[in-house]
């Protein structure tokens, strides 16, 4: 049951990082300032490199582990 309550967070929160990408990109859609658009891509690459496809790594093990990344 644990397993269960643990995973289900897990994949919350990886919706809700997807969320927060979305949300991200389609404001990168609407903004004509360079500063804006290169701070919002930075968010986007260090969010999405450093946490978020972390967490997907850390969820799906499988592949790595056959030679698939």
């Amino acid at each position: 049951m644990k397993i269960k309550i643990l995973m289900s967070k897990f994949i919350e929160s990886l919706r809700e990082d997807h969320e927060v990408i979305l949300k991200a990109l389609n404001v990168l859609n609407n903004v004509e300032a360079i500063d804006a658009i290169k701070k919002i891509v930075d968010f986007i690459k260090n969010f999405v490199d450093n946490c978020h496809h972390m967490k997907e790594k850390s969820a799906i093990p499988f592949p790595r582990t056959k030679g698939i990344s």
